[in-house]
């Protein structure tokens, strides 16, 4: 998946391994790396309105794939129930970080883009997918 906009990447998460006094005095070994990760002493912060919707971009994807996936199943079975459509293109969704819940109204407005609404908030977001 690749997200394109206003993000953090690694980049600034290496910064700070090589910001670290055990790199710049170079005292590290093999375990260091998984030593700061366990005990998570380098850490980015991620802002969470980033963070709940890039969480909420992907629960949609992977809703309507799923739920694409099984009208197509069902058409290969010989049934030809098309009620499963609406809830592709139309459904809420929740989305719980740091002890808040938020309930997003999602609507596919073509195959590409979803519109994602919070309260009064609303955000449309192109979805691509690669290979």
């Amino acid at each position: 998946m690749e997200v394109r906009g206003d993000i953090r990447n690694s980049v600034e998460y290496l910064v700070k391994l090589l910001d670290t006094d055990a790199f710049k005095q170079n005292t590290i070994d093999t375990a260091w790396l998984d030593g700061i990760i366990k005990e998570k002493s380098v850490a980015v912060e991620v802002p969470s309105h980033l963070v709940v919707v890039s969480a909420a971009v992907f629960k949609s994807f992977e809703h309507i794939r799923t739920a694409t996936e099984e009208i197509k199943e069902s058409f290969r079975k010989g049934q030809v129930s098309t009620g499963g459509i609406d809830g592709i293109n139309s459904f809420d969704l929740e989305i719980a970080y740091l002890d808040t819940k938020y309930g997003f109204s999602v609507q596919r407005i073509s195959p590409e883009v979803y519109r994602l609404t919070l309260g009064g908030n609303v955000i449309d977001v192109e979805v691509t997918q690669t290979a």
